[in-house]
């Protein structure tokens, strides 16, 4: 049975996909659904930038990055909520997205993570391997990866 389902999202297409198929399956089953953003403090993507001077917050970097992490998690959690998820949380973390993941999954007795095939940080995967391939081979419990 699925009782908890996490989510790292990150503003990605490939993220959003995830968060579509975990609130379908969260309405179904039932499961709690918990949307995380692991921060990293790179560079923020140009479109989000943007996001942030329209709204009046990139006077500082420190604070477009929070921005931009509390819109992430807050349109998933916005979209969650109107397609009939009954319980869901947020939360925002820093440090390495592969290891913070597996670690709240354990830590919170995940029964499933749903996450994007990739992410924004497409230099990193082909240099490093990317998120989502650390997950699926670190994690406990059962990964599904999103196209």
């Amino acid at each position: 049975m699925i009782k908890f389902i996490l989510v790292p999202v990150d503003g990605s297409t490939y993220s959003q996909r995830a968060v579509e198929l975990a609130t379908d399956l969260a309405e179904k089953y039932g499961a709690e659904l918990e949307f995380i953003h692991v921060g990293v403090m790179h560079e923020v993507p140009s479109e989000l930038q943007r996001i942030a001077q329209i709204e009046g917050v990139a006077d500082r970097p420190e604070s477009t990055f929070e921005f931009v992490e509390h819109r992430i998690v807050a349109a998933a959690e916005e979209y969650a909520q109107n397609h009939g998820a009954k319980s869901v949380q947020t939360s925002i973390v820093v440090g390495d997205p592969a290891s913070e993941i597996v670690r709240i999954a354990k830590n919170r007795g995940a029964d499933m993570i749903v996450m994007g095939c990739r992410g924004r940080g497409h230099l990193t995967a082909l240099l490093l391997g990317s998120v989502s391939h650390k997950v699926v081979s670190l994690a406990s419990c059962t990964c599904v990866t999103v196209h």
